[in-house]
């Protein structure tokens, strides 16, 4: 059976490699003799004590009910002390309950993913296959931002080897990471630096029109910076990028005239700089 949240094939992936994840906690009480310090277990702290239902349909058709503790038996009923997970259908009236998990077979496996898997073995034995070994349940909680606390959901109920056990998977808010990554840390700093600068430049816009009187392009707070700026870049573009650069007018040379007619009298300009020079000669 497919889940409506994730595919079967990709819950089959985690639940194999939660197999090799490295922190495993195995206890007969659930989570009491375990340190409260450790992550995940705060985590599955905030769902314990209490039992949520869910639907589950086989790949046979059938529709059974389930009750799962999170760390609390998910039924009243006699003989059902220990169970955690409780499948339930009722057939003509009557209703027929089995256990698939105990408390006192749990197994918490924590994964670097970011996801935990809540395991109940111990469950009531198979009568024609699974070579007649207890039922288990395997709760694969994941993080979803969008989920709120979330529900558990039925996946499907694997019989066909000797890892048999029924599988659910949980979205929830709690599994997410609260902490801030770099990204978001830097995306913060960058909407923090635009909103100061967005409110200096009303407050000198308003500033500069109520107070000063300025006018037009006078009105924008550091007008005169922004042109002195692109005209620095005007000058880095045209000493950077043109080909041939730029020149200073000191070392430019004149401009070749080939117009006789409008070319200047070289020998009468001659002339008039040597009568400047004789006149400073001459006594006064």
């Amino acid at each position: 059976m497919v889940a409506m949240f994730l595919s079967r094939c990709e819950l089959c992936v985690l639940a194999v490699v939660s197999l090799c994840c490295i922190a495993v906690v195995r206890s007969e009480t659930c989570l009491d003799d375990v340190k409260h310090g450790d992550t995940f277990l705060k985590t599955l702290n905030k769902f314990k004590g209490k039992v949520y239902k869910t639907k589950g349909i086989h790949e046979n058709g059938d529709t059974y009910d389930y009750k799962i503790g999170i760390c609390t038996r998910a039924s009243d009923d006699h003989g059902f002390e220990e169970c955690a997970v409780v499948q339930e259908k009722s057939e003509k009236g009557e209703k027929k309950s089995v256990c698939v998990g105990r408390l006192n077979a749990t197994t918490v496996v924590e994964s670097p993913g970011g996801w935990i898997e809540l395991h109940y073995g111990n469950g009531t034995s198979y009568n024609n296959h699974c070579h007649g070994t207890g039922r288990s349940a395997r709760i694969l909680f994941d993080c979803d931002q969008f989920a709120g606390k979330g529900n558990p959901v039925f996946v499907e109920e694997n019989n066909e080897d000797n890892l048999c056990y029924y599988l659910f998977y949980w979205r929830t808010r709690e599994m997410c990471d609260k902490s801030l990554s770099p990204g978001a840390i830097i995306l913060i700093i960058f909407a923090v630096v635009l909103a100061i600068l967005l409110v200096g430049m009303v407050g000198g816009f308003l500033y500069l029109r109520f107070v000063v009187g300025a006018k037009g392009y006078e009105q924008i707070p550091f007008y005169s910076h922004f042109v002195e700026f692109g005209n620095l870049q005007a000058d880095g573009c045209d000493l950077v990028c043109r080909s041939r650069g730029s020149v200073p007018a000191c070392i430019q040379k004149p401009p070749i005239i080939t117009d006789k007619t409008t070319a200047p009298n070289r020998d009468l300009d001659s002339e008039t700089d040597e009568d400047d020079r004789d006149d400073t000669l001459l006594p006064m």
